[in-house]
């Protein structure tokens, strides 16, 4: 990336003295202002960043040393480096006069080209100087900003010492104590008990190891002897050890609620299982006695009523039965391990059956119950023929 130009500004009453010097400084890495009249030197120097005035001591009106004080006067134009050229005496008085004043150097005439732009050169490179310095100067001031509102606590450790350097006034709102009277104490007095071995363990290890950047939690003290989760945040450049520490106490906590209520749930859905299958085991016993009686009294002598009625009673047991197993399939769902099986039915057997079990009830209570089968035979054979479709498609 190429430099930018340095602004140098030449103010001289003779025009052929400008000209003459304009011509040792013409190049790419400096861009000259000029003018003969003092007062519009001020005006340029206002509105553009000049960093270096060569300046004419003998001038009419205001003469070199009056212009000086008037740009060392303000504070847009105080940091101008000032070389006053001049023809008058060397005498010590006039040098200590303009150095007094503010100017860097006196350059004589007739000018040597040769130390004119050596001294030029030198002073280019101190004006890059000061103005990068001035840049970090701002950029440090705007870091300070940034460190001293921050929310999190940021301190500076000695990497060897392990104590603090520097740290910011959030210490006070996180952890209760005074900025000013933590410098120098060792930052390991902030962990709790055990956790004070495990961080400053981690401290060593990022020291020791160089390591760039690290993450890691750990219990911290507050000044009310409070405990707090915390999370640190260390960088380690130059032998000092960067920390960026944040409260993370209300997120630990809430991480902690959900582990909880995870196991309350875990413990909930296997007392479920449990009494699930517990109680099916308790149902299907006493069923699986009746289903046993039912087949054994199929084996006598049993008139047409008689036999519709272990008929309805067989049916009932396996609907019974059909009804602990749906119980069982609840625990499958939960578990994502239920698996629909597709078997053939007979419609019309289901039809009666569920008659026969109605029939029964609707018989006692001297209530007629009438079925017409031929329709659900026309529904059993429609929802045959979708069926069949329906596999022909995905043979398809």
């Amino acid at each position: 990336m190429p430099m930018q130009p340095v602004n140098i500004l030449i103010v001289d009453d003779r025009e052929e003295n400008i000209i003459a010097l304009s011509a040792l400084l013409v190049r790419d890495d400096i861009r000259l202002f000029t003018t003969t009249s003092p007062n519009e030197g001020l005006k340029i120097a206002w509105e553009n960043q000049i960093s270096i005035a060569l300046i004419d001591v003998q001038m009419p009106g205001i003469d070199g040393f009056e212009f000086v004080e008037l740009l060392k006067s303000n504070v847009r134009t105080k940091d101008i480096l000032v070389i006053f050229i001049t023809a008058i005496s060397k005498e010590p008085q006039y040098a200590i006069r303009g150095l007094g004043i503010g100017a860097v150097d006196y350059l004589y005439k007739p000018l040597d080209p040769y130390v004119t732009t050596a001294k030029i050169d030198s002073f280019i490179q101190l004006s890059r100087y000061q103005a990068d310095i001035k840049l970090m100067n701002e950029q440090l001031q705007e870091m300070a900003i940034v460190v001293n509102n921050s929310a999190d606590v940021i301190c500076s450790v000695d990497a060897q010492t392990l104590t603090i350097r520097n740290i910011n006034p959030a210490i006070e709102k996180i952890m209760g104590f005074q900025a000013h009277s933590l410098i120098g104490t060792s930052i390991t007095n902030f962990a709790v008990g055990k956790q004070r071995t495990l961080f400053k363990a981690k401290l060593s290890e990022i020291v020791n190891d160089d390591i760039e950047w690290s993450v890691s939690e750990f219990e911290f003290n507050t000044f009310n002897n409070d405990v707090i989760w915390a999370e640190c945040r260390v960088a380690y450049r130059n032998k000092i050890l960067f920390l960026n520490i944040s409260d993370i106490t209300a997120q630990k906590n809430y991480e902690a609620q959900l582990i909880k209520s995870k196991e309350l749930a875990e413990l909930g859905k296997k007392a479920k299982e449990s009494f699930l299958a517990n109680m099916s085991h308790e149902l299907r016993t006493p069923v699986n006695g009746i289903i046993g009686i039912t087949s054994l009294l199929r084996q006598t002598e049993l008139n047409e009523q008689q036999n519709k009625m272990v008929d309805l009673l067989e049916l009932s047991s396996q609907s019974l039965s059909g009804v602990i197993n749906d119980v069982l399939d609840i625990s499958k769902i939960d578990a994502g391990m239920f698996k629909i099986v597709r078997t053939p039915n007979n419609l019309n057997d289901i039809i009666n059956g569920v008659y026969g079990l109605l029939k029964f009830k609707t018989d006692e209570n001297n209530i007629q119950l009438l079925l017409d089968i031929d329709r659900f035979r026309i529904l059993n054979s429609l929802l045959f023929q979708f069926n069949s479709c329906r596999s022909n498609q995905q043979n398809f």
